[in-house]
């Protein structure tokens, strides 16, 4: 609903049938339902078509599009449907215009959507490839000859920025820590647009206070990686996982950052030099280890599931999380791979019919897990 199709900061829905409606309310932090409208009541009538009316004059930001999309879909949805299949190619080019430096502002060309969250709470982030599209840039440009992407998620506003947890690496990568770099990922430029005065994330902070998580919008052009669906061979998945582990265990060590998200989706595959090495990739849930003992940043644990640390499915756990949970997570990320899959690339058919199969974690909840 948030990132599927349209990208939206929120959504506005209606349930409805022939009896009863109600309107739904959804951002990257709550769920807001109104009161039940009884159709056949003609006050609750007046309701609902007046609810329709001013949303018919919203703003495309009202309405929780992000702001400086330019899809050509919307304007002529006869065209071409919304990209539910992860495609935002269109014959006219679909278009994101972003904060860039002295002031100016700098567009890409969105083209296929290559991962998006399917939760309603939390980043949100979707990750798209893009070209740019900025005129005069030609063989001046600076991202040209790179394969890039555009990663937009809705971080709490006190979380720390991926872009300062790399910048602070690289600060340290310096003579013999200088073969990190090619284990973190590389990020080109970032920005951040909060939300405008009127919509309703301020209302509900305003209202709310504190029970209220106030996000913003952030983003940031980086290099395309690929999957652990790359890897061929037992040789390279070995190498990949033992470069994670090194890459953690550094960053823990020498600029004390704590990553927080282990996940398949989060250890990524770079070519250098002819041969495939891992990275860490996505470090929007880190944390400074000096800044563990505060407690989280966030009201929500941080994790993907199911492969955090078994303690986090609790819901006694109250955190903090520490450097031994990522380690659970990398075994979880490597178990579930060697039991559910013939390769990096092919999940097997019918998984062995054990008691270690291991097939149900994708889709059991925190009680069973």
């Amino acid at each position: 609903m948030m990132s599927l199709g349209v990208i939206r900061s929120h959504a506005i829905n209606f349930l409805a049938d022939s009896k009863f409606a109600r309107a739904i309310y959804y951002d990257h932090s709550t769920i807001v339902e109104s009161g039940l409208l009884d159709l056949k009541n003609k006050e609750h009538q007046l309701i609902f078509a007046k609810m329709i009316k001013h949303l018919r004059a919203l703003p495309l930001e009202g309405l929780g599009i992000v702001p400086n999309l330019d899809a050509k879909f919307m304007k002529n949805p006869k065209t071409n449907g919304p990209p539910s299949n992860k495609i935002f190619e269109h014959p006219q080019g679909s278009l994101f215009t972003f904060p860039y430096k002295d002031g100016k502002t700098r567009t890409v060309h969105l083209k296929r959507v290559l991962f998006c969250s399917h939760g309603i709470i939390g980043r949100g982030t979707i990750v798209i490839r893009v070209e740019c599209a900025c005129v005069g840039c030609g063989s001046h440009c600076d991202w040209a000859g790179k394969n890039i992407v555009l990663k937009l998620s809705f971080p709490g506003e006190t979380q720390v920025s991926e872009q300062t947890f790399m910048d602070r690496c690289r600060e340290m990568a310096q003579d013999e820590h200088v073969w990190v770099l090619d284990h973190l990922p590389s990020i080109y430029w970032s920005f951040n647009i909060p939300f405008c005065k009127g919509l309703p994330q301020k209302n509900f902070k305003k209202k709310y206070d504190k029970q209220y998580e106030m996000r913003i919008m952030q983003g940031s052009i980086q290099e395309e990686l690929q999957l652990l669906t790359s890897l061929t061979t037992t040789r390279e998945c070995a190498q990949v996982f033992y470069d994670v582990v090194q890459c953690h265990h550094w960053a823990w060590n020498y600029p004390q950052i704590l990553h927080r998200d282990i996940s398949p989706g989060n250890i990524m595959v770079r070519k250098k030099n002819g041969e495939k090495v891992g990275v860490l990739n996505d470090w929007d849930l880190a944390i400074w280890v000096n800044d563990l003992r505060d407690g989280p940043t966030s009201k929500f644990r941080t994790g993907t599931t199911p492969y955090m640390a078994h303690e986090q499915h609790f819901t006694a756990w109250k955190g903090p999380h520490r450097y031994h949970h990522n380690m659970e997570s990398v075994f979880y990320v490597i178990l579930l791979l060697t039991c559910l899959c013939s390769s990096p690339s092919e999940k097997l058919p019918t998984p062995p019919k054990t008691d270690y199969s291991y097939e149900t974690w994708h889709m059991e909840g925190n009680d069973s897990l």
